[in-house]
């Protein structure tokens, strides 16, 4: 057994652990500050209860965990859930401790990231394999609310074909998730009864005791299982906790692992309907509850989306061994993860005229399934999609065929609230009149944002929409630009001009903007080769998240631990004819916040006589923004052989994302050189 796994404590002895723990995190005077990783984690009433709870648990880098209470206000003015979630923060905290063992916070705002980097820590996008383990952890006794299954069903329930979770995720996400390598053990007898967690089992929220229940059933599982292959751990209970089922993550280290781990707590009302599983592994993925529009702090009432309401439609979507099917999540969310292709989302500003807008659970879509439409001066978009009840086999409980428009807002406590369902009934109403479901001959109007979007008609794989963004509001001038350095000779970096240093001459280099496409209307690399990459991809911009200098679209190195990613291009040569004292100038825009960054760009030129290599490099480094590197090179023989532009990002945490790239070559005086 690893050295590194939890110890499993007696009960007179965890509790004074865990008051030491408490006294030393908070025996500080008031307005002291804590800084570690930000987790959390979403509780979930039984169906019909309409509870809800949220932990925000600190992970400090002593290995203890604080367990917060933040205001909505604060969390707003911080950017959100979705903003802070997985995320290096300071908060400044009460020395009061809670009725509940929590710490009120007075601010909170993102800290600068450390040298080590738990691992998933502030990862967004949701891709590739992502296998679980389930544990199942016994109560000794007999609990209440007490259920059981055999090893088999669980190992089942990540089965690649329907209704298993593995065949689930790979639907929801276009297959750009799967569950592989998922596994279940058990049962592990925990070292407590129920009532040593719940005093009352099945009531409360006492969402502190997580942490001592996650660490006592990792430890009665530690001896059967080697966690560090997994990214998640869904654990599953013979007896109701408090008032909920939960999910999210939470940072810590486990076999030696220093990971923030996705996980899920599960009594048995959740397990038996792998709806509520899903529920709580897509919090495990960081997506936060959505809502209908009725403002009554209940955020289980639009059945449009298994974030919200997995339940009430149960009887359209039940399986005889797993209960029932959970529908799948709204296309913002998707969008959130990283599903949606450029070629399946559509951004709008002005007037579309006539769109198709394909199902949003189509496998093959051959159109837009994504519309997003953003709220001038703001961070708020609307998300637009279709949905049926027929191209998907969990979507078969959904209330009907509409367009649905969902109001993203970061800074609530559910990002996604469905436009028009202002009640509980108009939320599952699909009908030509005032419901959330939108249909042909409807238009929905944002009066204050002069925006509208209008049904124009139906067809067989979904909708004809038309949207008319308005005029956005003249933006308010910001401040004046802060000076420019005067670049040198040599490659330097700085805060970037308004209008960028020009560089004479034709560029050698190919996409360097990174604007090219496939034939699938897909972000294309080439010519450029990425070399040891791990998530290291071209990104586009978002609505309220602008992401490349000019155009649409950067490259995005991830960073992580032992990084050493490459992004190269050998510029084709044919047909040129090179002098001595010719020029080549280099010129790329970087933008990488995380102090932390490191990284290199290096051009090489190699010649087929005696000749020495030529080098252009500079270091790459954190920026305010987007910085300007620029550097030059003259060559000193005619007989280039070689010409490489590299890019190198050994970042250990953070992100750094490189645009408009160039290598121009000029003639001694300037004169440009005319390709063949």
């Amino acid at each position: 057994m690893s050295r590194h796994r939890f110890l499993t404590l007696a009960g007179a002895a965890i509790t004074a652990l865990l008051l030491v723990i408490l006294s030393t995190a908070f025996a500080q005077p008031t307005g002291s500050t804590l800084e570690g990783w930000l987790s959390i984690i979403w509780g979930d009433g039984q169906p019909g209860t309409q509870t809800s709870a949220i932990a925000y648990v600190l992970a400090l880098d002593s290995g203890e965990s604080v367990y917060l209470d933040i205001d909505e206000n604060t969390l707003a003015a911080a950017g959100g859930l979705t903003a802070i979630n997985g995320q290096r923060v300071q908060v400044t905290t009460s020395n009061e401790l809670q009725a509940d063992r929590k710490v009120p916070v007075s601010s909170l705002r993102l800290a600068p990231l450390p040298l080590i980097i738990p691992q998933g820590a502030g990862q967004r996008d949701v891709t590739g394999s992502q296998p679980w383990v389930t544990i199942m952890c016994a109560f000794p006794g007999t609990p209440v609310g007490a259920g059981t299954q055999t090893l088999q069903y669980f190992e089942d329930m990540y089965n690649p074909t329907y209704p298993g979770m593995d065949h689930y995720w790979r639907e929801q996400s276009f297959n750009q998730v799967d569950l592989l390598g998922s596994d279940a053990h058990g049962w592990f007898t925990l070292p407590h009864a129920q009532t040593h967690y719940y005093p009352t089992p099945g009531s409360g929220a006492d969402t502190a005791v997580l942490s001592e229940l996650r660490a006592d059933c990792v430890a009665a599982a530690d001896a059967t299982v080697n966690f560090a292959p997994f990214i998640g751990i869904n654990m599953m209970f013979n007896g109701v906790l408090d008032c909920c089922a939960w999910g999210g993550s939470e940072s810590v280290t486990i076999d030696g692992v220093n990971k923030n781990w996705r996980m899920t707590w599960n009594p048995p009302w959740s397990w038996r309907d792998i709806a509520i599983v899903s529920h709580e592994i897509g919090h495990g993925f960081g997506l936060p509850h959505a809502n209908n529009y009725d403002n009554d702090g209940n955020p289980y009432d639009s059945p449009w989306d298994v974030m919200s309401d997995p339940s009430t439609f149960c009887a359209l979507s039940d399986d005889p061994v797993y209960g029932c099917l959970g529908q799948h999540t709204n296309a913002g969310y998707k969008d959130f993860l990283g599903w949606f292709s450029n070629a399946r989302r559509l951004e709008v500003t002005g007037s579309t005229g006539e769109v198709n807008l394909d199902h949003a659970a189509l496998a093959d879509a051959d159109d837009y399934q994504i519309i997003i439409v953003p709220i001038p001066n703001s961070s708020v978009f609307y998300a637009v999609e279709a949905r049926q009840t027929t191209n998907s086999g969990y979507d078969k409980k959904l209330p009907g065929k509409a367009v649905i428009i969902w109001e993203m807002d970061v800074s609530r406590q559910e990002d996604a609230w469905q436009v028009g369902a202002i009640s509980d009934a108009a939320s599952q109403s699909v009908s030509n009149g005032p419901d959330g479901a939108w249909l042909p001959g409807e238009t929905f109007t944002d009066i204050v944002n002069d925006i509208t979007i209008e049904v124009i008609s139906s067809n067989v794989e979904g909708f004809v929409v038309s949207i008319n963004a308005g005029e956005p509001a003249t933006p308010t001038p910001t401040a004046t630009e802060p000076a420019v350095e005067t670049p040198t000779a040599t490659a330097t970096e700085g805060t970037p001009p308004p209008t960028p240093t020009e560089v004479p001459g034709v560029n050698l280099v190919e996409n360097g903007g990174f604007e090219a496409v496939d034939v699938d209307s897909n972000p294309d690399l080439t010519p450029w080769v990425l070399k040891n990459g791990s998530g290291d991809k071209i990104k586009c911009n978002k609505p309220g998240k602008e992401i490349a200098y000019s155009g649409n679209c950067a490259f995005r190195f991830k960073g992580g631990v032992g990084e050493n990613s490459k992004l190269q291009q050998i510029p084709d040569l044919i047909g040129l004819t090179f002098t001595a004292g010719d020029s080549l100038d280099l010129s790329l825009f970087i933008n990488a916040s995380n102090v932390t960054t490191s990284g290199k760009v290096k051009v090489t030129v190699k010649f087929s006589d005696t000749t020495e290599a030529g080098k252009i490099t500079a270091p790459l480094d954190a920026t305010p923004g987007y910085a300007q590197i620029i550097g030059s090179y003259e060559l000193l023989s005619a007989n280039v052989d070689k010409i490489k532009v590299q890019v190198g990002n050994k970042s250990a945490a953070g992100k750094l994302y490189i645009d408009t790239v160039s290598l121009s070559y000029t003639t001694p005086g300037g004169a440009l050189i005319t390709l063949p």
